[in-house]
């Protein structure tokens, strides 16, 4: 898009454009669209969950936005809100649960701590590069990973303090590396799923809208989620393919592959149980404080049922 396509606009002209877009103002007015522009977001942002919304006729063209006021993109932008948080702190347990079953593997192993690291750093120049950058800022430190590293030359890094310095990406591929030469069933079990959890993760940390599209927009969900939401007899009426189709939104797919992850790994049943009850509770009052929002749209109630259905197993 250019300049003259898209040029900057008051606030006042962004509520005239989504006004000519088809978003009304009646239950959320202009003044108060205004002082949310104003104080608690941005359009691009707030905009972005009118994706969901987005109709085109037989020819391809978009159309207005039917049965749709501002004050439901702030409601989705608030709950994504709460929805991120739950993620970040959800996956940072899981990564600490992950190191702390990686390291008691080792700890099993033949391995000294310092060979695993050496090999995975020559086979994964990606990361020797990113610790190289690292160990030269370490001079003057300004991240907890750098600091680690002052007192450390590259090939002095064993196990235990290297996988205290690299990004959860990075540490992916190192339990694969690791676990590619120690087999482990249970690690096996959750592998090919990790990347989903990586890219739900990253999306969060970057505050990034996750709930901006609920259309389908993926042709490949994870198969070891359908195989699981099948084999555990959730839906008792879903085929696999119809599982499939369900999980066919990037959001929808990877948040359900990192609860089925959650689940698989995380040994204590009060954590379990409390994560889950959390997570109904946030989605319930959630969507319940203003379900007449979404009477109308078939496809955000159809992912809340989905998505609900498969945590209240869970629980």
């Amino acid at each position: 898009m250019s300049k003259q396509e898209k040029p900057k606009l008051s606030i006042k002209n962004q509520i005239e454009k989504l006004k000519q877009k088809g978003v009304k103002f009646e239950i959320f007015n202009e003044d108060k669209a205004t002082k949310f522009l104003q104080n608690n977001s941005y359009l691009f942002k707030v905009k972005a969950y009118c994706n969901t919304y987005k109709q085109k006729d037989k020819d391809g063209k978009t159309l207005p936005y039917q049965n749709l006021d501002f004050a439901y993109l702030v409601d989705l932008s608030t709950i994504d809100m709460h929805l991120r948080r739950f993620i970040i702190r959800l996956t940072l347990d899981m990564e600490h649960i992950l190191k702390t079953k990686l390291m008691r593997d080792f700890n099993n192993s033949a391995s000294d701590g310092y060979d695993i690291v050496a090999e995975f750093l020559k086979k994964d120049s990606y990361v020797d590069n990113f610790i190289d950058e690292q160990i030269k800022k370490s001079s003057k430190p300004t991240a907890p990973a750098q600091f680690i590293l002052r007192d450390y030359k590259k090939e002095d890094l064993a196990i235990w303090n290297f996988i205290e310095v690299i990004q959860f990406g990075h540490f992916i591929n190192f339990a694969k590396f690791f676990y590619e030469k120690y087999t482990n069933d249970d690690f096996n079990k959750i592998k090919d799923s990790l990347f989903n959890i990586k890219c739900i993760r990253n999306a969060c940390a970057h505050n990034n809208c996750i709930l901006a599209d609920l259309k389908d927009n993926i042709s490949q969900p994870q198969r070891q989620t359908i195989d699981k939401i099948f084999n555990k007899k959730i839906f008792k009426n879903l085929t696999p393919k119809g599982i499939s189709n369900n999980l066919k939104n990037q959001t929808i797919n990877d948040f359900i592959t990192l609860l089925f992850v959650y689940d698989e790994i995380c040994k204590s049943k009060d954590m379990k149980k409390y994560c889950y009850i959390e997570l109904v509770e946030l989605l319930t009052k959630s969507l319940l404080r203003n379900k007449v929002f979404y009477k109308n749209n078939i496809l955000i109630k159809a992912r809340f049922r989905f998505c609900t259905r498969i945590i209240n197993y869970l629980k």
